[in-house]
């Protein structure tokens, strides 16, 4: 590898960095709940408005299924079962960047359905 190479590259580096710290503090300062999921939905990051509403600890939610935490335990028989089904369909197709224009047409009418 060339100097100017490693230059290229560790100036990549940098680029990569301040760009993501500058998206943190973006998240972090926004009025708005701000939450990032893996693949299986499980809680990534958190913001502190999050944080705020809830009254709970960032260690309390990191780590923590998003469909669990969040899924109402109350809904009619079969309807948390068709939800928690369709979330994690609509999860793992986002996860892997696929379109179902379908699903978030039905989830955003009515998940109940």
């Amino acid at each position: 590898m060339s100097v100017r190479d490693l230059e290229h590259k560790q100036e990549a580096s940098n680029e990569l960095r301040e760009s993501e710290r500058r998206f943190s503090e973006m998240l972090s300062n926004v009025a708005l709940i701000s939450m990032m999921l893996d693949r299986q939905a499980n809680i990534e990051y958190c913001n502190d408005y999050l944080l705020n509403l809830t009254g709970w600890r960032r260690e309390e939610v990191l780590g923590r299924s998003f469909l669990e935490l969040f899924l109402p335990l109350d809904l009619p028989r079969g309807a948390s079962r068709r939800l928690y089904s369709d979330a994690r369909k609509l999860s793992r197709g986002l996860a892997s960047r696929e379109r179902h224009p379908h699903t978030l047409r039905r989830a955003a009418a009515n998940p109940l359905e």
